[in-house]
């Protein structure tokens, strides 16, 4: 900066400004950017966010200059758009972050359904192993419980005594408790039910 700048007014530096001089701008630059960085500094607590707040002070002043149209001074004009630049950054970092909170949420949620699913899949194929294993008309018997016929229907279909499909049924719950936990033998049978 030229040494004659330091002597012009604020508002001399303003009306050169608006006549394109680089170096009016550049005494404007030079006399307030340290207290307007302090002051987005302060208001941010982040450096490098004021940095930018101060940085984008100036080129919207730089680009605005034939327009500037100053009721008081070019010192209140100044810390007054770094205040709005501050509280445009507050809101950005702000959405910026119920943003990623909610991507966050959707992918811990995505990741829980994918697990679950996982396991209930992982189940089926337990249960499915399992109901294998069984004789032939235990399963059937069973299989037929679980889509919601009652033991006088089994009986009547199967030809069998319905005392005998209860025996197949407590025979079929017995070993699904043996090898599944409390917690999965209930999801499971849940599960069937619904």
């Amino acid at each position: 900066m030229s040494a004659s700048y330091n002597v012009h007014s604020d508002s001399d530096l303003v009306r050169r400004l608006a006549l394109d001089d680089q170096a009016a701008f550049d005494a404007l630059y030079e006399r307030y950017f340290a207290a307007l960085f302090s002051y987005s500094d302060a208001k941010t607590g982040d450096h490098y966010a004021a940095q930018e707040i101060v940085q984008e002070l100036f080129i919207n002043l730089w680009q605005h200059r034939h327009r500037l149209a100053l009721t008081g001074s070019i010192k209140a004009y100044l810390f007054t758009s770094a205040k709005h630049l501050v509280i445009d950054q507050y809101r950005r970092t702000a959405t910026r972050n119920r943003h990623q909170a909610a991507f966050s949420d959707h992918q811990l949620l995505a990741a829980n359904l994918i697990d679950e699913q996982l396991e209930a899949d992982e189940l089926q194929q337990t249960y499915e192993r399992l109901l294998a294993q069984l004789p032939d008309k235990c399963r059937r018997v069973f299989s037929l419980s679980r889509q919601g016929y009652t033991n006088a229907e089994i009986a009547n279909r199967e030809g069998i005594a319905e005392k005998t499909v209860e025996q197949h049924i407590t025979k079929a719950l017995r070993m699904l408790r043996q090898y599944l936990t409390k917690s999965a033998l209930a999801m499971l049978l849940f599960s069937l039910f619904h």
